[in-house]
């Protein structure tokens, strides 16, 4: 069987360890243990066994044990079939089996999930929303005017700008959100775990913004735009179907509305996310023009009234709208990662004012500073820290540092 005559092989337990298949002798072994302190009668195993030209041979081994009263194996007779014909077989079909399974839950061409598949993924996010009580989104992408690239271009260069788009997909959004090819230049985003319904925004954004990129084919510059509908679950419907169809809908009305944008299925939804992308744009410009600005609210102890802190709140002094409530811009900030930069703000203008104050002798209680996880887990958290407090001449016993409520 292994190509030897009879008698060029030692028959021995160490001739036969040596020549069975590294991956396969510690779980050989490990069976082998375990029959033996079984004391069962009976044993087999399937491993690789080295043939004498250097390839291997699968190998059903069956053995009769024999032991000792005190459990040690006096003999044990048996046989080695070779199954590797039905073993390989076995292995193309299972080849073959993930293979045409593959080919009815993905596109072809770009290799993502088919609409089969999306519906699967579907339900699964619906069904997780439903257990950790957040939400989910359903993105429809459809890109501009892609017939004409078609038309003008040729299928094959059609192709090449779906799988180049397919990639800015991919890129654009987490590795656990799915993407499918409907048809043509159809798509669809399942986002879930979604705790903010207001995240999505950001997420269309970047996916407008990376496609209307230059895309080269041939080293030849090709612009595409795309419109995006986007439906909500629980908001909009708990049917896959129905979300599909919402979604869908709401991308046409991003075409109606000129392409390269995107519209929720409600119309409440699309008023709020345009709010929230004039009030983002606005707030870059606050930060950058300073309008941000810090007010100081005393703490004060009931029993005698004396003043034993104070603590820092921002306020946005818009040049126009006057003074802007923290409950409305900071959740902004907070989705768009402002409110990092915005804290490092507060916080140095707060530590330099009380430390100017310790040294007038006008305030000697404490600081109380709100901070976001976002910047606690900056990397750079602690050496800002650290250089604040040497650029303000702040005495950290002044100090105290709260988390922003309702963070983790």
């Amino acid at each position: 069987m292994l190509g030897y005559a009879e008698d060029a092989l030692e028959s021995s337990y160490e001739t036969w360890k040596s020549r069975v298949h590294k991956e396969d002798l510690r779980g050989v072994l490990k069976a082998l243990a375990r029959s033996k302190k079984r004391r069962e009668k009976y044993f087999e195993t399937v491993h690789r066994l080295r043939h004498k030209n250097g390839h291997y041979l699968w190998i059903l081994g069956k053995a009769q044990q024999t032991f000792s009263q005190d459990g040690i194996v006096l003999r044990m007779i048996g046989t080695h079939i070779d199954i590797t014909k039905e073993r390989t077989a076995h292995e193309d079909l299972l080849k073959e089996h993930k293979k045409l399974h593959f080919q009815a839950h993905h596109d072809a061409l770009t290799g993502l999930a088919n609409r089969v598949l999306l519906f699967d993924r579907l339900k699964q996010g619906i069904q997780k929303a439903k257990r950790k009580k957040n939400r989910l989104a359903l993105l429809y992408l459809d890109l501009d005017h892609f017939k004409e690239i078609n038309d003008s271009l040729g299928h094959e260069t059609g192709d090449t700008v779906l799988l180049q788009v397919t990639k800015i997909l991919q890129e654009s959004i987490r590795n656990v959100d799915t993407i499918a090819r409907l048809g043509g230049d159809e798509f669809a985003i399942v986002i879930d775990d979604l705790n903010n319904k207001l995240d999505v925004i950001a997420i269309a954004e970047k996916i407008i913004e990376n496609i209307a990129k230059p895309i080269f084919i041939d080293h030849h510059p090709l612009y595409v735009s795309s419109s995006i509908g986007i439906s909500l679950f629980p908001e909009d419907s708990d049917d896959c179907n129905n979300l599909l169809k919402y979604a869908d809908s709401a991308m046409y009305k991003a075409k109606a509305e000129g392409r390269n944008n995107f519209q929720f299925y409600s119309i409440e939804m699309t008023e709020h996310a345009f709010e929230h992308i004039i009030m983002e744009t606005n707030l870059r410009e606050a930060v950058k023009n300073e309008e941000l600005v810090v007010f100081y609210q005393a703490q004060v102890n009931a029993e005698d009234e004396s003043v034993l802190g104070a603590e820092a709140l921002v306020r946005w002094e818009h040049p126009q709208l006057g003074i802007i409530s923290p409950a409305k811009f900071l959740p902004v900030a907070e989705s768009t990662g402002l409110i990092v930069e915005i804290d490092r703000y507060v916080m140095k203008t707060a530590m330099t004012q009380v430390a100017l104050w310790h040294t007038q002798g006008l305030f000697t209680g404490t600081l109380s500073m709100n901070l976001t996880m976002q910047q606690l887990k900056s990397v750079d958290f602690i050496p800002f820290f650290e250089t604040l407090l040497q650029q303000t001449h702040c005495h950290p016993s002044h100090l105290e540092l709260e988390v922003t409520e309702g963070q983790s």
